[in-house]
């Protein structure tokens, strides 16, 4: 008759026959010799593979990890009008800042600030940006030029100046211009002309064309000066109400005889015939 005992060495079960109670036995799993002792209940027959183990509380992972909640759905992201139109407007605001800051001082006019002008006097006409300053201009007697009158605008913004001057022609020279068919005394009295606007602007000029208009003529001047470049026309009159020379140009940066200022201020020109 077996009788289960247990090993003192490894503690698992086995049996032996009874006549081998308290003596010294080998385990037949840890092969350790050991005092056959009985035990209280029968032993399991040892299984022909490895021995099943059993965990205990204290080999349990110490923190299990926890099942994730369920996320609630996102809401849709909600913008209202009012932000909308901020952003709307503050990016207009910015590209609006962006182009005032570059244009700034550039000698660029825009075309809404012109408008068309005439002297109480109806001598001529022109457009000007903005409503001119008046000044007396002095007679030149080089030329055989008399007092006249200066209309200008000066631009702020635009860092340019926009002017029309006339001054009247001595009589008697306006009546010796009608037999001058060479323009002998015409092209004396524009050169005097010449000398006082580029002693006026401070600058050298660096070209000069001949310009008709209708029956007047006259130059026109590009000048370096001071401020930048100025664009300048002088038209001599000698037909009509009041035989004049005019001075008309633009100075700032950029102005020449091709910049829309001075083209704008030329082609609108008209003098009363």
């Amino acid at each position: 008759m077996f009788v289960p005992v247990s090993c003192t060495s490894c503690g698992k079960p086995f049996q032996v026959p009874e006549a081998t109670l308290g003596q010294q036995t080998p385990c037949p799993w840890c092969k350790a010799v050991v005092v056959a002792l009985p035990v209280s209940a029968p032993a399991a027959p040892p299984s022909t593979g490895a021995s099943s183990e059993v965990l205990s509380l204290d080999d349990a992972e110490p923190n299990p990890p926890k099942p994730e909640a369920p996320r609630a759905p996102r809401e849709p992201l909600r913008v209202s009008p009012r932000a909308v139109v901020a952003v709307v407007l503050g990016c207009v605001l910015a590209a609006g800042g962006t182009v005032a800051a570059l244009r700034y001082g550039s000698g660029h006019i825009a075309d809404s600030s012109w408008s068309a002008f005439a002297p109480a006097d109806g001598s001529f006409a022109v457009d000007l940006p903005g409503a001119p300053a008046v000044e007396d201009v002095p007679a030149n007697p080089p030329g055989s030029v008399g007092p006249g009158t200066r209309y200008s605008v000066s631009g702020w913004y635009s860092k340019t100046t926009v002017w029309v001057a006339h001054a009247d022609l001595d009589p008697a020279l306006a009546e010796k211009l009608k037999q001058d068919s060479d323009r002998v005394l015409s092209a004396g009295a524009l050169r005097a002309e010449r000398e006082r606007e580029r002693l006026r602007l401070g600058g050298t000029v660096t070209s000069e064309v001949g310009v008709r208009l209708n029956a007047a003529w006259g130059v026109e001047l590009e000048l370096t000066t001071p401020r930048g470049t100025a664009a300048v026309w002088l038209v001599l009159v000698d037909s009509g109400p009041k035989p004049r020379v005019y001075a008309l140009g633009v100075e700032g940066k950029g102005a020449t005889g091709k910049s829309a200022a001075a083209r704008r201020l030329f082609n609108s020109f008209r003098p009363a015939q």
